[in-house]
């Protein structure tokens, strides 16, 4: 059976999801970033990382639109941030 998670957004989260768990959503609840994740909580689980980066920062170069999970605005709009699985990114030298 399926369920629907919720997670609060850090500049990086370490998750321990289902393989197949989905990202639905990436939206503030009460003025604070959170990630809805679709998962079975019966499932194997392992560790999954994802990244928040501002617009305009610098991007690990292996970073691709598949890692795009969403983004989200806070400050009254006047800043932009954007999720990023990087799970499977080699390590930064």
């Amino acid at each position: 059976m399926q369920t629907i998670w919720k997670f609060p957004v850090q500049p990086t989260m370490h998750l321990t999801l289902p393989r197949q768990a989905s990202v639905l959503t990436i939206a503030l609840q009460r003025g604070e970033p959170h990630l809805w994740v679709l998962l079975d909580p019966a499932a194997p689980t392992i560790q999954r990382t994802f990244a928040t980066y501002g617009t305009g920062h610098e991007l690990p170069q292996a970073l691709t639109q598949e890692h795009y999970c969403g983004s989200f605005l806070i400050a009254e709009d006047r800043l932009v941030f954007h999720v990023f699985e990087t799970t499977a990114l080699p390590a930064e030298t």
